[in-house]
């Protein structure tokens, strides 16, 4: 079977990547041929072992979609318009012309929403109860979905692709890693990561910054190494080529990840770390709320860590058992995907 995967690939975000490298693992046993629409075909080739072709080239978009056998929309947060108004358009597009020569389209362990303007949201109506399968990955992209005329029976509720990858060794006593988004800081250095760094200092606690997807992060732990409240904490850059392996053994015995990017969250739940993040969009909130650890209240920053800290055997556990229920949401999410393509 050809399959073709569609998705924010080939960008430089890790955490987009390692949705591939779930999704392909997943498929791993499955006899199929896979193609997937990168934004840069020879990097995705070379990370994954896999073939790729431009996902911006109409033509090769056309003759892909006409040679395979179905499309599989994989994984993140494709259908909103937080990141760019017309993002909602390009994936309906896919499933569209997949539709129209009789191709099944299967969206896989997605976030859904929120699109905030009318134009997307009509598009989302129109053309999201045309796929043959959507696998939402937390109940309320599930709800959204139902709100956009969905019906129940096109709806399996899965979770995110990486958490079928292997969970990393877990232990303790790294103390805490922290993991900043640029972006949602408006490129500048705030109050209260200082007030955190010298918290976890006057704990005699470790703090190691990292960035996990994108180089104006990386800029920002540059500038962070040269002040002087963030003396005496690493600043560690992503190993290796990013793969997942790599990264989740500097994840490994961390007691504590604090991380305003999704896959920092999740990484942190794999190794068995307590969690916890901030940040405007919603998915993280959604994925907090699935491992039951609370948000991080960067307006009372030492309130809020001693809160946590004091909780930590309890939200230890409740880590420990949402993981297995997450990894479980995911590959019943696949099961049902590859029942559709067995059809």
């Amino acid at each position: 079977m050809r399959l073709l995967i569609s998705g924010y690939y080939g960008f430089g975000n890790q955490g987009d990547e390692w949705l591939l490298e779930g999704l392909l693992s997943a498929f791993s046993d499955y006899s199929a041929s896979i193609t997937v629409l990168s934004r840069n075909p020879a990097a995705t080739k070379s990370r994954h072992n896999i073939r790729a072709v431009a996902r911006w080239n109409p033509w090769v978009i056309l003759r892909e979609l006409k040679k395979c056998q179905a499309l599989i929309s994989g994984g993140g947060g494709l259908i909103q318009d937080l990141s760019g108004c017309l993002s909602p358009w390009y994936y309906a597009g896919l499933i569209a012309m997949a539709r129209r020569w009789h191709k099944p389209a299967i969206l896989l362990g997605q976030g859904f929403g929120p699109l905030t303007r009318k134009g997307n949201n009509r598009l989302a109506n129109k053309i999201l109860s045309q796929a043959c399968l959507l696998v939402p990955r937390d109940q309320p992209g599930w709800e959204w979905c139902r709100q956009h005329g969905v019906l129940e029976e096109q709806l399996v509720l899965g979770a995110d692709l990486a958490w079928l990858l292997p969970f990393p060794k877990s232990g303790s006593g790294q103390g805490w890693l922290v993991i900043l988004r640029s972006d949602w800081l408006g490129g500048v250095i705030p109050e209260w990561m200082g007030n955190l760094a010298g918290l976890a200092r006057k704990k005699g606690i470790q703090v190691r910054f990292t960035a996990l997807g994108h180089p104006d992060d990386e800029q920002l732990l540059e500038w962070m190494k040269f002040r002087e409240e963030y003396k005496g904490c690493d600043f560690i850059s992503l190993p290796g080529a990013g793969n997942w392996q790599a990264v989740s053994r500097l994840f490994a015995g961390t007691d504590l990840v604090i991380s305003m990017r999704y896959h920092g969250i999740l990484l942190g739940a794999q190794v068995g770390a307590v969690v916890t993040g901030f940040g405007p969009d919603p998915k993280i909130k959604n994925l907090l709320h699935d491992l039951e650890q609370p948000e991080l209240d960067i307006y009372n920053i030492e309130a809020g860590l001693n809160n946590i800290l004091e909780r930590a055997p309890e939200l230890s556990r409740c880590v420990a058992l949402n993981r297995e229920k997450l990894r479980a949401r995911a590959q019943a999410g696949v099961a049902a995907a590859q029942r559709v393509l067995m059809r």
